[in-house]
């Protein structure tokens, strides 16, 4: 018999204080969510007059236009992150020595980061100069906030989000201090 997930039933300190640095990473390594949330948000349609200009259709206002170019692609890469971030919690909970963990998300890291990986190969010209020169457009772009605070809104998301994490975490630890995942594997001890 398993327990729930696959959770070991007892780790050591080094083990949990691995777990948290690792849930922590990737957490703060998953701009996926961060990021793409500060652009939905500073290009939400009916607040914002630069989505258009940004993606090059200055005379086309229209919601279906913006719902294809800006709100899917967006909510697309947020579910992303946020499946990533899921799955990186379970594989570092599942972790039973440092060294499992330290190969577990050492791999999730370079997986989640592959996109960013090809942007900056693409930016230095190793794709050819046409993708160099539109890496070179993409970071000229500028968002204002027009006078919002999408500050706050972030700041709240990201809180909750590391909350929740750490809060998963630290019911996960609980279970292992008290017996809970070992009462799972042998229900009559």
């Amino acid at each position: 018999s398993i327990t729930f997930i696959n959770i070991p039933p007892k780790t050591s300190v080094v083990v949990r204080v691995g777990q948290f640095m690792a849930i922590v990473l990737a957490f703060f390594s998953q701009t996926n969510i961060t990021i793409t949330l500060r652009n939905l948000l500073l290009l939400w349609y009916g607040h914002s007059s630069q989505w258009n200009k940004i993606i090059g259709e200055e005379c086309d206002n229209s919601f279906h236009l913006w719902l294809g170019r800006v709100f899917v692609p967006n909510a697309l890469k947020i579910t992303q992150g946020v499946t990533i971030l899921f799955t990186s919690f379970i594989i570092i909970v599942q972790s039973s020595d440092i060294v499992e963990l330290l190969k577990d998300f050492t791999a999730l890291f370079v997986i989640s980061s592959v996109d960013d990986i090809f942007f900056i190969m693409a930016d230095h010209g190793y794709f050819g100069i046409d993708l160099s020169e539109k890496s070179d457009k993409l970071k000229a772009i500028t968002i204002e906030e027009e006078g919002r605070n999408i500050r706050k809104i972030l700041q709240c998301v990201m809180y909750t989000m590391i909350f929740i994490l750490l809060g998963l975490w630290i019911y996960v630890v609980v279970g292992q201090i008290n017996g809970r995942y070992f009462l799972q594997i042998y229900p009559n001890c």
